[in-house]
């Protein structure tokens, strides 16, 4: 994870689509990114990259977007949603339209969820019709630990 930023990003997909003018590729087909311990899977995924600023934006659709990554400390946070935005260079990554988010059993569903990759930090935001609904797993006790009984 902290050295994510530093892995170049691979791309399998079953068609490829360069638009030199643009700046931009897209990608149709059972698409697959992986950049260090990140991997994103899509129907369909456009990158966008911008020369002046070293800048890359990877936008994906489809009915069941996956995205995951393996943290340093080897636990794994994963996130589903039809459609995804990840800011390459501000390891921002936004699951959009029925969103989920979960890490060591706790879980976000939204309709919009913002999870910043290094700071391990995630926001959620509900709409009109859907409100944010959290899963707060209980913490586990050490096996050794023993409840003062209460007279």
């Amino acid at each position: 994870m902290i050295g994510d930023h530093r892995e170049p990003i691979y791309v399998q997909a079953m068609q490829q689509k360069v638009d030199i003018v643009s700046d931009t590729i897209t990608f149709i087909g059972k698409v697959m990114i992986r950049r260090g311990s990140i991997n994103i899977y899509a129907d369909k995924v456009i990158i966008f990259h911008f020369k002046n600023e070293r800048y890359q934006i990877i936008i994906g659709y489809g009915d069941l977007i996956s995205f995951r990554q393996l943290q340093d400390d080897g636990r794994l946070i994963q996130g589903y949603s039809k459609k995804i935005r990840y800011e390459v260079a501000n390891g921002l990554v936004i699951l959009k339209d029925n969103a989920y988010l979960k890490h060591l059993g706790n879980s976000i569903r939204s309709d919009y969820i913002a999870y910043l990759i290094k700071e391990q930090r995630a926001e959620a935001f509900g709409n009109k019709d859907k409100q944010v609904t959290v899963v707060l797993m209980p913490k586990k006790t050490p096996s050794n630990y023993h409840r003062k009984k209460i007279n």
